[in-house]
């Protein structure tokens, strides 16, 4: 029912010619560290924003002509890291997001934290646990982020009513506590109800109604199921698919980010 809300008050939202495609933006994740080739990729393939990969104790100098080639293209640049295990640390997250901060370089951080592949995730009980330390270290990681935007990657399925705490779905929870969110809609098609449009449409709905911005997430890297990646129908389809997704989505909806730069341009046609 939830996600059935959703989607009609997304599509309502585009029919009263809220943003669409003409404002839609495109990042790309970029594992492969500050390699000016993926300046040149952005440039060239129409993005306007890069998530680098940053690890912890990385050097800002290693950056700089990255970020200054990508600014003078008009590119925005986030530092981009992750690890399961911030999810239950609770130093390591705040202390990455100290690091991109005191930069000074990024225009904001994408924390790729991803909690349900720790072990016990399995178990109601531990992954209760592990959910609600995940929650606590994102709030205080956030906390550290100041005035620069921390936007957190999570999975669609966030929105089950298993995820639920007091009626506030773990995706909501996860709005609440950031300023923005990618979304990882991991499909190779946009419509029908396993697509992109209906498994983002209650995380855009989220950030919507908390004035904040999500990210639909594709994947375009070989993986075992061939409907979570475009790999097999290359770039054709993934300008096709996205125009349907930018077409569907207004309010709360900043565009698509692909997964990822290695993959993207090995990517056929």
């Amino acid at each position: 029912m939830r996600r059935i809300v959703a989607l009609a008050i997304i599509g309502a939202l585009t029919m009263a010619g809220l943003p669409g495609s003409a404002s839609a933006r495109r990042a790309l994740w970029v594992w492969d560290g500050p390699t000016m080739d993926a300046v040149d990729v952005a440039i060239a393939d129409g993005y306007d924003a890069l998530f680098v990969h940053a690890a912890p104790g990385f050097d800002p100098a290693d950056y700089a002509g990255f970020i200054d080639s990508a600014h003078a293209a008009g590119i925005d640049v986030y530092a981009m890291g992750g690890d399961p295990a911030w999810a239950q640390d609770r130093r390591a997250w705040k202390n990455w997001v100290g690091e991109v901060v005191d930069a000074g370089v990024f225009d904001g951080a994408v924390a790729d934290v991803e909690p349900y592949l720790l072990p016990g995730w399995d178990n109601d009980r531990t992954r209760r646990r592990i959910i609600n330390n995940y929650v606590s270290r994102l709030e205080a990681a956030h906390d550290a982020s100041g005035s620069m935007d921390l936007i957190a990657t999570i999975p669609f399925w966030w929105d089950l009513p298993e995820f639920d705490k007091k009626g506030e779905s773990l995706a909501e929870r996860v709005v609440a506590r950031s300023d923005g969110i990618v979304v990882m809609a991991y499909r190779d098609s946009a419509s029908g109800p396993d697509g992109i449009v209906a498994h983002a449409a209650n995380e855009v709905a989220a950030a919507a109604a908390a004035g904040k911005l999500a990210w639909v997430g594709i994947e375009t890297a070989p993986a075992s199921l061939d409907k979570v990646t475009f790999w097999e129908e290359g770039r054709s389809a993934v300008a096709t698919e996205l125009a349907i997704v930018d077409q569907s989505f207004g309010a709360g909806y900043a565009g698509a980010a692909i997964h990822h730069y290695g993959s993207w341009v090995s990517l056929g046609g």
